[in-house]
């Protein structure tokens, strides 16, 4: 009796280093990638429409000869932190290190309003090696999102606009694989984004 108990007791502690074996294998959980911030933590102020080098000439009049709409780059910074600290890959090990190829970026308005930009798709490289934090940059704002109607209206008065200020999240996926196999990564972060004339709002800002 107390053999076979023996050999039951064996049994189950083998099974029990299995568990923790594989639960702790680094092959199977080797890094989790995370944004680490956008933007350096701070909110994104997207301006709708870039003045030149002169907003008024002598007499008062808007000149809008050089204005002009500029695409909006975001900073991004991820951190590729190691499942199992304890574990140090050799020089020229090809796992634990990933590159993001693509993202999504979906809008939700915060200020009560209903209008937002369609979901934006774009792709990126950007490699992030095992225990490392690195910074990239995407494009957060294209082109043709400032030609919207309801952003177009955000332009100063001068310009054929009525101003104002939208507030949004920008809730970003992004997608990659980890470099030397085919395991893929999702990672989530979101952004407040504060549409507006900016060079127009601050100046009525400063007046008040």
């Amino acid at each position: 009796m107390k053999s076979k108990l023996f050999s039951f007791m064996c049994v189950i502690g083998a099974l029990a280093f299995l568990l923790v074996s594989c639960e702790d294998n680094p092959e199977g959980n080797r890094a989790v990638v995370t944004v680490a911030s956008f933007n350096d933590n701070a909110p994104f102020f997207c301006d709708v429409l870039e003045q030149g080098d002169s907003l008024f000439d002598q007499a008062g009049n808007a000149v809008l000869r050089d204005d002009f709409i500029a695409e909006d780059y975001l900073k991004v910074a991820f951190y590729n932190r190691p499942y199992n600290s304890f574990i140090v890959s050799p020089p020229g090990y090809p796992y634990g290190e990933y590159l993001i190829t693509r993202y999504r970026v979906e809008w939700a308005r915060v200020d009560g309003g209903v209008q937002v930009p369609p979901p934006y798709d774009g792709a990126t490289s950007i490699s992030i090696p095992s225990g490392e934090l690195v910074e990239g940059y995407i494009l957060l704002v294209p082109f043709m999102v400032k030609e919207l109607p309801f952003i177009w209206t955000l332009r100063y008065v001068q310009a054929g606009g009525t101003g104002g200020e939208i507030l949004c999240v920008a809730n970003i996926t992004f997608w990659g694989h980890e470099v030397g196999t085919d395991r893929e990564t999702e990672v989530i972060g979101s952004l407040s984004v504060n549409f507006a004339d900016w060079v127009i709002e601050t100046k009525k800002k400063k007046q008040l």
